[in-house]
This record gives structure tokens, C-alpha cells and sequence, in this order.
């Protein structure tokens, strides 16, 4: 049995900490507005750190694992800081910039192999050799 990949973890994390910041603002609303209880800040407060620690490690797991070979560090490092600030506003913006530079990270790859298999004919020609 093989472990979650970087995507789906990303996106499951995403989710369950847009989830306990929901509840969350709903226990400020009961703490402060209708001052009923505060059992929801304390219990979903603490959920909510817990998973925004793992989002954080989890988003940084997908940037490495898809992205870093083209992105500049600064660029990477403003990405994540952009994505920890922002928080769920930018989970889903984050995610296109890192599957689109993994799809040039692919099209870098197949031209890398066109042009070595380009440079392997012109030198086999050069030899006399058939390509």
C-alpha cells in the first residue's frame, strides 16, 4: 500500500484547516458576540493550530515536490510566506502556479530529450554513421 501523494495531502490539509478556522470563527462569534460559551474557541483554536502547522509542512512538501526546479528560492519563498498569509484565499491559486510549473517542468524535460536525441543524429551523421 503506497502513502498519500503530495497532492492529495495538500489539498486534504487545505480543506480540513479551512474547515477548523470555520469553526473557529464560529467560537469567536459565540465567545464575543452572543457571550455564551467560549468552548468553541478553545477546542476548534486549538484544532486549528494543529492543522495549520501540518498545511504549512504540507504545503511546503508540495512546492518541493513540484516546483522547485524552476522557481527561483525567492520566488519559492514568497510563494509559501504568500500562501501562509493568506491562508485559504490563496490554497487554490497556489496549487495552478504549482501544477503549472510542473507542466513546464515537463515540457522542459521532453525538449532536454529532443535536443539530446538531435545532438546524438548530427554527430552519428558527422561519423558517416546512418541515425
Amino acid at each position: 500500500m503506497t502513502g498519500m501523494s503530495p497532492t492529495r495531502l495538500f489539498r486534504t490539509v487545505a480543506v480540513a484547516e479551512a474547515v477548523t478556522w470555520t469553526g473557529l470563527l464560529v467560537g469567536m462569534f459565540l465567545k464575543y458576540v452572543t457571550e455564551t460559551t467560549e468552548l468553541g474557541v478553545r477546542v476548534f483554536g486549538m484544532l486549528h493550530g494543529v492543522v495549520f502547522v501540518a498545511f504549512g509542512f504540507a504545503s511546503l512538501e508540495h512546492l518541493l515536490v513540484h516546483g522547485l526546479q524552476l522557481l527561483k528560492l525567492g520566488r519559492v519563498a514568497a510563494g509559501f510566506v504568500r500562501v501562509q498569509t493568506h491562508g485559504e484565499d490563496a490554497v487554490g491559486a497556489f496549487d495552478v502556479l504549482v501544477r503549472r510549473v510542473g507542466r513546464q517542468a515537463q515540457r522542459q524535460k521532453g525538449l532536454a530529450v529532443a535536443q539530446f536525441i538531435q545532438l546524438r543524429r548530427e554527430e552519428h551523421l558527422q561519423r558517416g554513421q546512418p541515425a
